[in-house]
């Protein structure tokens, strides 16, 4: 599991490193704007994606969760953004083999389905990443898109080798490989446990010496509509809200989201410190990080709600839930977030917490 891991983990970190030292390195590039804000997508996304990987480790074949962001999503740009992430694989790489691939598009005009953007470009490159490795004198992937009746059809095909009768019964299995020492046999059991924490289907059509074809089929979800309002919601009105968290880097980000989003803040350093500004201040949400010296993030919480009952609390950590107690809402917290946070997992975070309160 652990050899996976580092594995997707580098790879995402290529994207970062690669794309930024081309940025950082060539002026002219830095003065190309569509490039830059191409390569920061590009950046973004994969950043996204080793949040994502290391929480495997959390949140294996877990079903879905509360805080789970799930938004509209644009499927064939997603589709293109993979592509884009995964062309030292399928190009660089392989023509250092001897190979030639190309990545092929076959999108139709889809409408937008209700998605966590990271998890399904983590599944669509792990099948990028699976095709590859199943052509080893080169050949064709082809992404595709379809509009159907009650969602939309992904196709992620390859003209590699194709899979017995038994190993495509048996792929999907944990820690089931065919690639011996170069797999790690989690990389089809992820994209599994992902499509079905969106409530989609995977099916495989393949045959020995004649290529495979995944198919992905996401439902339609009215919850589209119910994710944009929580949006609104979460960022609409103006709150005054207290940050505490010792990492500079953290609270600069969380505060910048915030203001972005045109909230008051209040930022402090400590958990003694936000402890005495929240006794001398009214605010509509505190977000805590969890691992402060002095007092937790825990411990203030616990506090808060001692002296004003019914206080929204939102705890960040970059532990995974075996460092937490097993009953946290007891402690004061409503709601738990993990490090790293994006923007829209902060503004749905938000939205739930002050939901519950109202």
């Amino acid at each position: 599991m652990a050899g996976g891991v580092v594995h997707d983990f580098n790879n995402a970190l290529m994207a970062v490193i690669g794309y930024s030292e081309l940025l950082l390195k060539n002026q002219n590039l830095i003065e190309d704007k569509n490039a830059v804000r191409e390569y920061l997508e590009v950046i973004h996304g994969a950043g996204r994606d080793a949040s994502d990987v290391i929480g495997r480790l959390r949140d294996f074949y877990r079903p879905r969760g509360e805080t789970d962001v799930f938004e509209p999503v644009d499927l064939n740009k997603l589709l293109e953004n993979a592509a884009i992430m995964t062309q030292p694989k399928w190009k660089s790489q392989a023509l250092a083999t001897g190979r030639t691939i190309t990545v092929d598009f076959d999108f139709e005009k889809i409408r937008t389905v209700v998605a966590n953007s990271g998890e399904l470009r983590e599944a669509v490159t792990n099948l990028i990443f699976n095709a590859v490795d199943a052509m080893p004198r080169g050949g064709t992937i082809t992404l595709r898109t379809r509009q159907q009746t009650d969602g939309v059809l992904v196709e992620v095909s390859d003209t590699g080798n194709g899979m017995s009768e038994e190993v495509k019964n048996r792929c999907l299995e944990p820690f089931f490989s065919t690639k011996g020492e170069k797999g790690s046999g989690l990389g089809l059991s992820m994209v599994f446990g992902i499509i079905k924490r969106h409530e989609g289907t995977l099916n495989i059509e393949s045959s020995t010496g004649s290529g495979t074809t995944f198919q992905i089929h996401l439902p339609f979800h009215i919850a589209a509509q119910v994710v944009m309002e929580e949006k609104a919601d979460a960022s609409g009105d103006s709150l005054h809200i207290l940050v505490a968290d010792d990492d500079p880097v953290s609270r600069d980000i969380i505060t910048k989201y915030l203001i972005s989003d045109s909230h008051r803040v209040s930022t402090f350093a400590s958990g003694t410190e936000a402890l005495k500004g929240f006794a001398e201040g009214a605010f509509d949400l505190l977000i805590l990080d969890h691992g402060m010296p002095g007092m937790s993030g825990i411990e203030l919480a616990g506090l808060a709600k001692q002296m004003r009952n019914g206080q929204p609390i939102i705890l960040l950590t970059g532990f995974n839930e075996s460092a937490l107690p097993p009953k946290i809402q007891e402690t004061g917290v409503d709601l738990v977030l993990h490090k790293p946070v994006s923007l829209e997992e902060l503004r749905h975070a938000m939205a739930a917490v002050l939901r519950e309160e109202t």
